[in-house]
C-alpha cells in the first residue's frame, strides 16, 4: 500500500507540474486570450467540441485494440485451417492407396462371354474360355497377392477386333491386367487371326478377425466361480 500511495503522489506531482508548464507557455496564453474574446455561444461550442473530441479519443483506444484482436483471430483461424489441411494431406500421402478388389475367375469368364454380343462375334468364333493355373503371373506381384486368371481364345478375328477386344480387356477393372496376347494366322484364311487373350486379376487376401475377438473375449471374461466346500462344524 505504501508503494501505491507513493506512485499516486508522484503522478499527482508530475501532473501538476505538466499543467503549470502548459499554463506558462505562450501558446496556452494566446489560446486563452482568444477564447475569452469569443462570444458565449462560440465558447460553449468550443467546450462541447473539445469534450466530444476527448470522449472520441478515449473510446478510440479500446476500439483499436478490439479491431486488432479481430484481425488476429481471423488470421489464427485461417492458419489453423491451413495447418489442418496440410496435416490431412501429409497423412494421406503417407498412407498407401488401398489395392482394388480383383475379379474372381467366374466373374472374368462371365465378362469374356459377354464380349460375344458386345463385339458381334459368331458363336463359332469363341473357341474356349478356361481358367489359368495358380499364380499365372508370378513376376508381376509378390506372393502375398492373390492371382486368378482366365484365357480366352477367339478365331478369325480381324485387326480391328483384336485391338477393340484388347483395349476392352486392358481396361476391364482396376485390379485386373491383360498379361499376354497370342496372335496366329488362321489356317483356313490367313487374312484373319486366331487370338488368345490372358487376363489376370490381383487382390489381397481377406483376414477374418473373429478368432482374435473370441480370444480377447475369453481373456476379458471373468474366471468361473468355484463351488464352496462344505465343512462340518
Amino acid at each position: 500500500m505504501v508503494n501505491l500511495e507513493d506512485i499516486k503522489d508522484q503522478l499527482r506531482d508530475q501532473l501538476k507540474t505538466l499543467i503549470e508548464k502548459i499554463k506558462e507557455s505562450s501558446l496556452f496564453n494566446n489560446l486563452t486570450e482568444k477564447y475569452h474574446t469569443l462570444p458565449p455561444l462560440t465558447q460553449k461550442a468550443c467546450i462541447y467540441g473539445s469534450g466530444l473530441f476527448v470522449i472520441l479519443f478515449i473510446f478510440s483506444i479500446p476500439y483499436a485494440y478490439i479491431e486488432s484482436a479481430h484481425q488476429h483471430i481471423a488470421e489464427f483461424e485461417e492458419n489453423r485451417t491451413l495447418l489442418r489441411e496440410l496435416l490431412r494431406v501429409g497423412r494421406a500421402a503417407k498412407d498407401p492407396p488401398p489395392l482394388p478388389q480383383g475379379l474372381s475367375s467366374r466373374e472374368l469368364q462371365s465378362r469374356m462371354e459377354s464380349f460375344t454380343s458386345e463385339f458381334r462375334l459368331l458363336p463359332e468364333q469363341v473357341i474356349g474360355i478356361k481358367p489359368l493355373g495358380e499364380r499365372p503371373a508370378p513376376s508381376l506381384a509378390p506372393p502375398v497377392i492373390l492371382q486368378e486368371g482366365v484365357a480366352v481364345t477367339y478365331a478369325k478375328l480381324n485387326l480391328y477386333q483384336i485391338l477393340d477386344i484388347g483395349y476392352r480387356l486392358h481396361n476391364l477393372s482396376a485390379g485386373s491386367k491383360l498379361t499376354s496376347v497370342d496372335i496366329k494366322a488362321n489356317p483356313e484364311d490367313n487374312h484373319y487371326f486366331d487370338t488368345t487373350f490372358k487376363v489376370v486379376s490381383f487382390s489381397l487376401p481377406i483376414h477374418s478377425m473373429e478368432p482374435e475377438t473370441s480370444q480377447k473375449g475369453s481373456r476379458n471374461r471373468p474366471p468361473p466361480k468355484l463351488p464352496r466346500e462344505e465343512t462340518d462344524l
